[in-house]
């Protein structure tokens, strides 16, 4: 991949928590209405992105992730249309800093793009004992 290869990963909002309420009350139907919504909601984000140039990776449930050989245009994701769930975006030069992008993404508050630029993730020291503890 070329230098300017960006990844773009993408996850639904509360899906997990939708779902779990809807089966707690062994809501059948909304259970089926709302997993058929969010798989028509991403399958058409997949199309979005496909005419503005990405490539998909994935799509699939409540996450998807593509990659663009062209800088990233903030107005492709801030101009996505809002569906049965929001959104947060992670995007990273790698696949791997698309991933921590969306999760610091989430842990902003979720609903929102995040991009990790320039990292590089390093193990400084790895604790011997079960515990966690210090040697």
């Amino acid at each position: 991949m070329n230098s300017l290869t960006r990844f773009a990963a993408i996850d639904g909002d509360d899906v997990g928590v939708m779902l779990r309420s809807r089966i707690i009350y062994n809501d059948i139907d909304g259970i089926s209405s709302l997993s058929a919504a969010i798989l028509r909601y991403f399958n058409f984000l997949s199309e979005i992105l496909q005419q503005k140039g990405y490539s998909i990776v994935f799509c699939g449930g409540d996450s998807l992730l593509a990659l663009c050989s062209d800088p990233i245009d903030n107005e492709v994701f801030s101009g996505l249309p809002e569906g049965p769930c929001t959104i947060s975006v992670g995007i990273g030069d790698t696949a791997e800093n698309a991933y921590l992008a969306l999760q610091l993404a989430k842990a902003r508050g979720k609903n929102q793009v995040v991009e990790l630029r320039h990292t590089l993730a390093e193990t400084i020291y790895k604790w011997d004992r079960p515990d966690g503890q210090m040697s």
